[in-house]
């Protein structure tokens, strides 16, 4: 995400707390008198898209609102998986895998930094 767009619903925004470095930080919410200091604010991730014009890729960071809204026009998943269960209140929406293919996978182990073992995996969207 170093460099790029990053986009995400304001709950996800008020979970993080703070701007993430070397980003472009772009807010989505209905409430029109939301300001964040360093941050753009869209009203609709339509609008947030808009606002990233030129970028060569954006990144979608949640809630599961515009997880939803933006599966249909991306041609790119970052999917992380963790081996772990976990409560959360937030998910990646049901996809076909027959219509992506995976083009890179890495599996890393628990560590320092990261208490459960996961997988990262990326997906394009295949062109037919």
């Amino acid at each position: 995400t170093m460099g790029h767009h990053i986009i995400m619903g304001r709950n996800t925004w008020e979970s993080i707390g703070r701007l993430l470095p070397g980003r472009t930080t772009v807010i989505v919410t209905r409430q029109r008198d939301y300001n964040v200091a360093g941050a753009l604010i869209a009203e609709s991730l339509e609008a947030a898209l808009s606002m990233c014009r030129g970028d060569d890729e954006i990144f979608v960071i949640g809630g599961g609102q515009l997880y939803v809204g933006a599966l249909p026009v991306s041609n790119r998943i970052y999917l992380t998986e963790v081996d772990a269960e976990v409560r959360g209140d937030t998910f990646m929406p049901e996809f076909s895998l027959s219509d992506w293919r995976a083009v890179s996978v890495e599996s890393h182990p628990a560590d320092d930094r990261n208490q459960y073992n996961y997988k990262l995996t990326v997906y394009d969207r295949i062109v037919s």
